[in-house]
């Protein structure tokens, strides 16, 4: 809906609550990405990879940090990471 400042709070709030909700890191990670804080997204999806180490959406989130940072090799493989777990 193009509230990503209400939205960032929100997730920040269900963090405080539950640091280790796979939803909450995903969207604030989702949301710093589109910030291009690409560094700071992927510390938030170091740790969403230990707890849920087979997410597509995960990979697919890394994958783009990559390209954003123009690390166009990790990119791919991540990329293709993802598109193994959920090929659909």
């Amino acid at each position: 809906m193009g509230e990503n400042i209400e939205a960032f709070q929100y997730f920040g709030s269900a963090l405080s609550l539950d640091p280790r909700d796979t939803r909450s890191i995903l969207g604030v990670s989702s949301i710093m990405q589109d910030r291009s804080e690409y560094d700071a997204s992927l510390l938030r999806y170091r740790t969403m990879a230990i707890i849920n180490p087979n997410s597509q959406n995960l990979w697919n989130n890394i994958g783009m940090c990559f390209y954003g940072k123009k690390k166009y090799i990790a990119c791919i493989a991540c990329l293709k990471k993802a598109l193994y777990l959920d090929p659909f």
